[in-house]
């Protein structure tokens, strides 16, 4: 996953064109990319600050703002194969 730079990138939806939004990482223990863990036993508490799985470090993802159903049915020309969730970085 790549973050792209919000002040010179304008990321749009490859299949359909649509605008993106970013999506926080709703995994209940991540805060920014990353959450703590306990490797210890029951006595000395071990904690280790992970990469959280869910979100591979980012904090959260870029999605696209058109319904699902939406970019389904209206992929741009040539673009039928695209998988929905596809980003493309533009400059603005």
């Amino acid at each position: 996953m790549t973050v792209p730079d919000e002040s010179t990138d304008r990321v749009e939806c490859a299949r359909c064109g649509s605008s993106c939004d970013w999506q926080e990482c709703e995994e209940w223990d991540c805060e920014d990319g990353y959450r703590e863990e306990d490797w210890g036993d029951d006595v000395v508490a071990n904690m280790y600050t992970v990469v959280c799985e869910t979100c591979q470090g980012y904090g959260g993802w870029h999605r696209c703002m058109s319904s699902p159903e939406w970019c389904e049915a209206n992929p741009l020309p040539g673009r039928e194969d695209v998988p929905r969730g596809t980003l493309e970085w533009k400059e603005k």
